[in-house]
């Protein structure tokens, strides 16, 4: 749902300049000299009297009343339409459609790339309803209020406890609203709640309430020792490789993987053994297919993690490997490899699994936080008979 700013209501345009709202109707200043003249003039002979001259003052003054009011209700028209619209009070700081701008895109950002995707196979991902009746549109629109309610409580408490923006603060949201703005296009821009000052009026509000939350966070004073405790290197330890593959399975009529017949096996064993001999002196394992080679892919992001493994058949062949090491060609579960071993010293993965279950404690310690301590200080009221009009799916794209 778009919201339109400007609207023609009662026979009168409005428009709106420099934050006033203006009609283009002009009413021309008319002065009414009720001051007695001075001068002494003869007294005029009496004249018939018609009745003409106080019927035409009558009319003028019912024209002008009607102007007037004309004007008057085209000012609370245009007032009515070009007011950002409340979608909810926050401890009766009221949050309008405008507010919401940022959280609806994000929202609209990631629901897009799902719809396109279901798009492929035929379903409408926006209408499609779940077993309550529910449609995505819906539920993103539930978890928009609930996002945006939620910082603005956060933002609301960091302010109470004396936060205030800094000039880090402004930095930060100016890079991020930068970022955004840089990524929309031309009509986007114009829609609403995603003008530059808005986005970033809402990003610099969340960036402070994320430093009260990180503050709130350091003050828990979480054990990551007991966290982290179960996370080993050995478990982490990480074989980065490269390589080349074909499959020896297809699928049946009913989409179940089965092999392929053992001539076509060996067809494709004797183009990899081929393979694997211009593999032994090549200088760049990278660039041995053929230019139109189908059968064969080569994947240069191959990863292992230990506790994981990477194919039953292939895992401790891997592991026995040397850097920049080229295997002859191996044998896995759905096909055939080479593979080239680039490293296996790198802790990205158990680095990330740290940094991941630190992450997952902290935010389950805010929530606790959040939902004994502070939400209950403060009271939201949504606006649904408006916000239920805005269809979530529709607004941006």
């Amino acid at each position: 749902m778009k919201i339109d700013k400007h609207k023609k209501k009662s026979g009168c345009e409005i428009s709106r300049i420099g934050g006033e709202i203006v009609s283009n109707k002009i009413i021309k200043d008319a002065k009414l000299n009720t001051t007695a003249s001075k001068k002494k003039t003869n007294p005029k002979l009496l004249e018939q009297t018609t009745g003409t001259s106080s019927s035409m003052s009558v009319k003028k003054v019912i024209i002008a009343i009607g102007i007037v009011l004309v004007l008057v209700a085209c000012i609370y028209v245009a007032y009515d339409q070009l007011k950002a619209k409340v979608v909810m009070t926050v401890n009766n700081e009221e949050v309008t459609v405008n507010d919401l701008g940022y959280y609806i895109y994000q929202a609209e950002v990631e629901g897009n790339n799902m719809a396109m995707f279901y798009a492929q196979m035929g379903y409408d991902y926006w209408n499609q309803e779940d077993e309550n009746g529910y449609t995505a549109s819906m539920t993103l629109a539930d978890d928009v209020i609930a996002q945006a309610s939620k910082y603005e409580i956060i933002y609301q408490e960091a302010v109470a406890k004396g936060y205030s923006v800094t000039e880090e603060d402004k930095t930060a949201a100016t890079e991020a609203t930068n970022t955004l703005i840089s990524g929309l296009t031309a009509k986007q821009k114009l829609t609403t709640g995603l003008a530059k000052d808005e986005v970033y009026n809402t990003i610099l509000k969340k960036t402070v309430a994320e430093r009260y939350k990180a503050d709130v966070i350091t003050s828990l004073a979480l054990d990551y020792d007991e966290i982290t405790k179960d996370i080993t290197k050995k478990d982490y330890k990480q074989y980065d490789f490269q390589y080349y593959f074909v499959s020896t399975q297809t699928t049946d009529e009913e989409g179940n993987a089965v092999d392929i017949s053992e001539t076509e096996k060996e067809t494709l064993l004797k183009r990899m053994n081929e393979l694997a001999d211009k593999a032994k002196d090549a200088k760049d394992f990278a660039t041995l297919l053929e230019e139109g080679e189908e059968t064969i892919v080569f994947n240069e992001n191959g990863q292992m993690i230990e506790k994981d493994g990477f194919d039953e058949k292939l895992d401790s062949k891997i592991k026995k490997m040397k850097v920049d090491e080229v295997s002859k060609v191996l044998e896995g579960e759905t096909g055939y490899y080479i593979i080239k071993l680039v490293d296996n010293t790198s802790t990205e993965s158990y680095d990330s699994a740290i940094a991941e279950a630190k992450e997952t404690a902290e935010q389950e310690a805010f929530e606790e936080e959040y939902t004994n301590n502070i939400s209950p200080n403060y009271t939201t009221d949504v606006n649904y008979d408006y916000w239920d009009t805005v269809e979530i799916g529709g607004f941006y794209f």
